[in-house]
């Protein structure tokens, strides 16, 4: 049998080898990343370790001692946001309307009057505790 045979042709007791997982690009974290590579990284999306897995994250300040990571979110804007409404029910534990905004309800202005609208593109990750950070209030803004 020649070599071509075993190649393209092996016998049954050699089944090919299927191909795996891309390979784990090692890389902890965005400083990490920074501090292995040669020359300076401009901020973007790079592969980053995330629970033993090849995870692409984006990397924020990288021109910066400690530079941040951030899990783009897929739908984007349209999908991923947090609303409160400037007015509150009279009585909390009633859903008044199957849960759809009326301004017809029982309600109340909200005298905090914190209404809004915030919506987010990416979330900032702790990729050792793997825990959202909530502190964020912008990219410059992290706590």
């Amino acid at each position: 049998m020649s070599l071509f045979d075993l190649i393209f042709h092996p016998p049954p007791h050699c089944p090919r080898p299927t191909p795996g997982p891309p390979p784990l690009g090692g890389y902890q974290s965005c400083l990490d990343l920074k501090t292995r590579s040669v020359g300076l990284l401009s901020d973007g999306e790079y592969p980053v370790l995330f629970a033993g897995k090849n995870v692409t994250v984006y990397c924020h300040q990288m021109s910066s001692l400690v530079p941040r990571e951030y899990v783009t979110l897929p739908r984007g804007e349209e999908e991923n946001y947090s609303e409160i409404y400037g007015l509150r029910l009279v009585e909390p534990r009633s859903c008044p309307f199957n849960g759809s905004r009326n301004d017809g309800c029982d309600c109340v202005r909200d005298a905090r009057r914190r209404e809004g609208l915030t919506v987010f593109s990416r979330i900032r990750v702790n990729v050792t505790s793997l825990k959202v950070n909530s502190e964020c209030r912008g990219p410059d803004k992290c706590l």
